[in-house]
């Protein structure tokens, strides 16, 4: 199975279109991508709350283009850092249906720079679209919270994680997830949802999360995968819209 649910465009700090990309992930053969270009954030080029409908428009007539030979989904990804560095209220996040989730980066325990997750938790219950974790190492953004009770708030919560293929600790050569085994043992018993993708920026070669899917498979979770009942309908047995 072929996908990939973190992808920048020139929307954004990425290099491509959404056209360019779309045509190369269908040119692949990956069954289902997600646009999750960066929104209104200072560290990098993002999209303007002025400038999403047109991104959520291309997006659209991207999907219906494609409709035969691709699921196409919207996202945004949401610096939290930032969300509260510069005090943003929840009404800044756009309410528009089209959005099919948010990526969130930056949420950690109280000891790390970002939004500490008793305050992420209260934002993510305001929001009723999906909600994911963008690239964060769980054992170190939330040292101190045993395995168990983290799957648990996720579950409780209804926020799915992010297996990203791009980001490694420093000095390894292995993705994040590698080194999850605790968490994604947690999650047999919790009904918490996973994400793939590779964070692609300029690279087209690199689109498809296979790894990461593998890993989750080699874990018996693959039908702990957002999207799962769109991209396989065949095979699904769970959750999550």
């Amino acid at each position: 199975m072929c996908f990939d649910f973190h992808i920048h465009s020139n929307f954004s700090d990425g290099q491509h279109s959404l056209e360019t990309i779309a045509e190369h992930a269908v040119e692949t053969g990956l069954q289902a991508i997600a646009f999750s270009d960066h929104y209104f954030t200072r560290k990098t080029r993002s999209i303007k709350p002025d400038q999403l409908p047109v991104y959520l428009e291309t997006i659209s007539k991207l999907r219906e283009k494609y409709r035969k030979e691709l699921i196409i989904k919207s996202a945004l990804e949401l610096d939290m850092l930032d969300w509260i560095l510069t005090g943003k209220e929840l009404s800044a996040l756009p309410a528009d249906p089209s959005i099919d989730f948010f990526l969130c980066e930056y949420v950690t325990n109280e000891s790390l720079s970002g939004m500490p997750l008793k305050i992420f938790l209260k934002f993510r219950s305001a929001i009723s679209k999906p909600v994911g974790l963008a690239h964060t190492d769980l054992p170190i953004a939330f040292a101190g919270i045993p395995a168990n009770e983290l799957m648990a708030i996720f579950a409780e919560f209804n926020i799915f994680v992010e297996l990203n293929e791009g980001y490694c600790r420093p000095g390894d050569t292995v993705p994040f997830y590698r080194h999850w085994d605790p968490y994604f043992h947690q999650a047999l018993s919790h009904p918490v949802s996973f994400s793939a993708g590779t964070d692609m920026h300029s690279d087209l070669t690199i689109l498809g999360a296979h790894s990461a899917y593998r890993y989750l498979e080699s874990k018996g979770i693959r039908n702990h995968l957002i999207f799962l009942h769109e991209i396989d309908p065949d095979r699904s047995s769970l959750h999550n819209d």
